[in-house]
């Protein structure tokens, strides 16, 4: 990704994330993963999403989580495979972004229930799988923003 970054943001002939994923396809520069170890992919997501906060970086977090869950009962190598090289097609189509600082939890609800609660198991989930404080932080924001109710995770945060 930080070739992506050094590279700069690509630019999409029309916009959304869907027609951006096609058009990688279509022109054949879907990216290849390359790290063999799921939590650099974590770390990397979060990073993304904590200094972007940009509606489809949160995927990149939440489909990370899935993925490591997943990969118990799949091919491991494939499933890292396809999440690394979609982790790294998300990150071009959000603008290639540097990831080195954190912005704040948004205070308005543009993501909806469904993803904040999605988000907040995820951040949950990853941070008793991993032992990351920054993910226990992402749900204390969620609780004072009051995107969830204070009782989410009240017995680890």
């Amino acid at each position: 990704m930080q070739d992506q970054v050094r590279t700069g943001p690509r630019s999409f002939k029309k916009p959304g994330f869907t027609r951006s994923i096609f058009e990688l396809l279509g022109d054949d520069e879907y990216p290849v993963g390359r790290t063999t170890d799921i939590s650099d992919a974590a770390i990397i997501s979060l990073d993304i999403y904590r200094s972007t906060r940009h509606f489809f970086a949160l995927h990149m977090v939440t489909a990370t989580q899935a993925v490591r869950i997943c990969s118990e009962f799949i091919d491991k190598k494939l499933a890292l495979a396809a999440l690394t090289g979609g982790l790294l097609a998300a990150h071009q189509v959000v603008g290639s972004p540097d990831f080195d600082h954190n912005h704040s939890m948004p205070v308005n609800d543009r993501l909806g229930d469904a993803h904040n609660y999605k988000y907040a198991w995820a951040c949950l989930s990853e941070y008793r799988h991993y032992g990351d404080d920054r993910y226990l932080g992402e749900i204390r924001e969620l609780r004072k923003s009051g995107l969830i109710p204070r009782w989410c995770a009240a017995n680890e945060v």
